[in-house]
Parts: structure tokens; sequence; C-alpha cells
């Protein structure tokens, strides 16, 4: 473990913001953490875990220490023909976790795949797309209480999962290092008769699933997560830029969840706002359509731009700062909640 100084961030984020860090520390095991927790430079400074390197906005310089979670491996703890039980530590890929299950047969989290970066930043910020989040599968979530100086689990109930939300983000914020998730999957039973069925249920009720699969002739009675997750890739990477090349966050707004009451006020003004039930009194509305009905595909201030196929996403043109991506998402917000009367809560963290 070594602390180095004056270090750029600029490759540690998909936003490719450009920042400077005072001390900057890689942790590659729970030993390592446990020995930097008596460092001077822990106890003397402010402190930033990059969690969502794929999920964040550096806006300034830091005169403080940057703690990067380089915590690999993986274990099988139970497998029976049914479910396989899978501890992850924090810094595997995200997407490869992803494949790896499709290719064994197991399900669970095909439709999130293509969402960059790593497995521990699943449950803080609860990911999800397209109906499936991180708690559907989650066990339990290990971490290092930092204010204990103990290793401990908490199960999925204790995690308090909620959208693009948990226990991370409110009560233990700035008192946590996760290490580990471990999951549940479902594993699928194929069939061996010439018909070549699966034991499966995929959550394809997006439409764009649905088209993309028609669009293949897929016959979906013998539909395999390998070919959901060809299937939301391709959509994905038809909608959304590639990071190494465009610096992006994806979404950068959550979807809003509004009553139904404010649902009419919205469709006495835009009758084309679309939404999906949550439960009897709430549903979600998409903030994709919101910005792009208020005209503001396109929209762009000095480098910081929304993408050209995705009023969702923002991106880094070249050169951004921090403050100018901060800048539009506010004019966005600002221009919807005038048009709408709802407010667009940003998915991505701002530091």
């Amino acid at each position: 473990m070594e602390i180095k100084k004056n270090i750029s961030l600029q490759k540690m984020n998909t936003f490719a913001i450009d920042v400077k860090a005072k001390y900057y520390v890689t942790i590659t095991s729970k030993d390592d953490f446990f020995t930097l927790l008596q460092t001077p430079e822990f106890k003397n400074n402010k402190k930033l875990f990059l969690w969502w390197w794929s999920n964040i906005l550096l806006t300034k310089d830091f005169d403080w220490l940057i703690i990067h979670n380089n915590i690999l491996g993986k274990q099988i703890n139970n497998e029976d023909n049914n479910h396989i039980t899978i501890t992850v530590w924090w810094w595997e890929n995200r997407d490869k976790l992803v494949m790896w299950s499709c290719n064994n047969h197991y399900t669970g989290i095909e439709n999130l795949v293509a969402i960059p970066w790593l497995v521990g930043a699943s449950p803080i910020q609860n990911i999800g797309a397209y109906g499936v989040e991180a708690k559907d599968t989650i066990v339990a979530v290990g971490w290092i209480d930092i204010e204990k100086k103990k290793y401990r689990t908490l199960s999925n109930e204790e995690c308090q999962f909620s959208y693009r939300s948990s226990i991370f983000k409110k009560e233990l914020s700035w008192r946590f290092f996760v290490t580990d998730v471990t999951f549940m999957r479902k594993k699928i039973n194929i069939d061996t008769s010439w018909q070549k069925k699966y034991d499966y249920s995929p959550q394809i009720q997006y439409g764009a699933i649905i088209s993309k699969l028609e669009e293949k002739w897929v016959e979906l009675t013998t539909l395999h997560p390998q070919q959901v997750a060809a299937t939301i890739r391709e959509i994905r990477e038809n909608k959304l830029p590639d990071y190494k090349q465009t610096g992006t966050a994806g979404s950068f707004f959550k979807n809003p969840i509004i009553s139904y009451q404010t649902l009419e006020k919205v469709h006495q003004i835009d009758s084309s706002i679309k939404h999906r039930a949550i439960d009897e009194k709430h549903c979600k509305i998409p903030a994709w359509q919101l910005i792009e009905n208020c005209g503001l595909k396109w929209y762009k201030k000095g480098n910081a731009w929304t993408y050209q196929n995705h009023a969702l996403i923002l991106v880094n043109n070249g050169g951004a700062t921090g403050e100018e991506i901060v800048a539009v998402a506010h004019y966005i917000q600002q221009t919807v909640q005038d048009k709408y009367g709802v407010l667009l809560e940003p998915e991505v963290n701002y530091i």
C-alpha cells in the first residue's frame, strides 16, 4: 500500500474531468484498509472513496485523501440444481460478471449488461435497468465500519434498498468501506427434448426489448439470458456513448416518481408523457421525455452537452469542467420544473 501525492483523477471517472487529489491510495485487501486507518494521512485529512467512478461528477481539485478500492476476486459459496450463491469483491468488472452468469446459465442480472465499471458499487446506488435492480439478487453486503474499525455484513433487508439508493447513501454515508457483495442467482434448467425449452422467465416487458427480439425473429419460448443480454447491449450501444471515447456517467437524472394527481397536471400540459405504475398512488415517468419535450436535446454550455441520441445523457465533449456540466444539469432541471412542475433529481453524485 502506497500513498501517492498530487495525482490526476481524469482517468478515474467516466466523465473524464481533470482534477487532482492531494493524496491517493489503492487498497487491494481488507488488511490494507485496516492499515490505512492508522496512518496520519487518513486521520488528518478529509476522505473521498471513489465508489461511483461511473456515476460521479468531480467539480474541483481535492485537498483530500482519495481512496481507491481495488479488491478483486469471486468465490462460489453454494450451488444446487436451482440456485447459486456467489461472493464477488469490489473491483470485479460488472459487465464481465453479467456475461459470466449468462454463459453459465444463471439468471437474474442479464438486464444490467453494459453498465460500466464495478460490482461493488451496485448495492450503494442500487443500480438498475429495464425493470431489474441490483437488490433483486443481492443476499448480503460486506463492509468495514470505519467508526468501529470492524468488518460487518448487512442482509438485503438491512441494506434498505430503494430506487437508486440504499443505507450506504443515507445513515451509513461516509462511515463505510464496502469490500464484497454476495448474490443469489437462479439456474436455468434446460429441457433436453427436441423442443429445447428453458425454465426461464425473462424480464423483457419493455417495448424496446420486445421490438429488438422480434427484429431478430427470436422464439421467446427458447429465449436464453445470453440473448437477452446481447439484445439489451445492442439497445444501449445505440443510445449511449462509449465512455472510453466520450466522457459521460450514463443516465444523469432519475426517472421521477410522482402521484397520479401530479400526472394529471402533467398530462394537461403534455398528454404524450408516458408513465408506468409503481403502486396505487404513484407512477414513474421518463426523465428523457420531459427533457426532450422541453427542446433540450442537443443543449450545450461550453463543452458540456446533452447527448445527440438520448436527452437523458450528459457528456463531456472534450475539456469540459465539472462546473459546466453542473450548469447544464441545473438549466435542464429548471426548464423541466417550469414547464411540468416536476423536479428532476440527479442520479449522478456531485463531489
